[in-house]
C-alpha cells in the first residue's frame, strides 16, 4: 500500500483509538464492582481497536497498492468512518449499557455512552475531517471515559 493511503488511514485509525469511548462485554445483569466493569470494559475496548485495525487493514487491501487521491480518497474516508469506526463504537455503547454497572456509576457511564453515541453521529456526518484528524468527534466520550477510569478507549 503506497504511503498516500497509510498516511490519512492511519491518521483515522490513530485518532480513532485516542478519542474512542469504551464499552463492556456481555449481557451481565448483576451489578458489577467499578474494578471489575473498568476490567470488562477495556477488555472489549481492545477487542474493539483490533477490529478497526483489522478494518483499516482490509480498506488498504481493497486498494491494491494504489493510492487514493482526491474524490476516491475521501470516499475511502468515508467508507472507512461509516463501515468500520461507527459500527465498532455503536456496539461498544450497547454492551457498556449492557453491562452490570455498578449502580453508584450509572449516570457517569449513561453520561458517557450517549457522548459516544453524538461523537459517532458526529463522525459520520463529518467523516473525511474525523479520519485526518481536523475533527475530533469522540474526543468528549474519551475525555470521560479515561476520567473515570478507562484506558485505551
Amino acid at each position: 500500500m503506497s504511503k498516500g493511503l497509510i498516511v490519512p488511514v492511519a491518521i483515522g485509525l490513530a485518532t480513532a483509538a485516542i478519542v474512542a469511548g469504551c464499552g463492556g462485554g456481555g449481557n451481565d445483569t448483576a451489578s458489577l464492582s467499578k474494578a471489575e466493569f473498568v476490567k470488562k470494559a477495556n477488555e472489549v475496548c481492545a477487542k474493539t481497536q483490533g477490529q478497526m485495525a483489522a478494518g483499516l487493514k482490509a480498506l488498504a487491501v481493497s486498494y491494491h497498492g494504489k493510492e487514493p487521491k482526491g474524490a476516491a480518497l475521501a470516499a475511502a474516508q468515508r467508507k472507512f468512518v461509516k463501515t468500520v469506526i461507527a459500527p465498532a463504537k455503536l456496539k461498544e455503547a450497547e454492551q457498556l449499557r449492557e453491562m452490570g454497572i455498578p449502580p453508584s456509576d450509572r449516570g457517569r457511564i449513561e453520561t458517557i455512552t450517549d457522548a459516544l453515541e453524538e461523537g459517532i453521529k458526529e463522525a459520520e456526518n463529518h467523516p473525511e475531517e474525523t479520519v485526518t484528524g481536523e475533527a475530533e468527534p469522540l474526543l468528549r466520550a474519551e475525555k470521560l471515559s479515561r476520567e473515570y477510569g478507562l484506558k485505551n478507549c
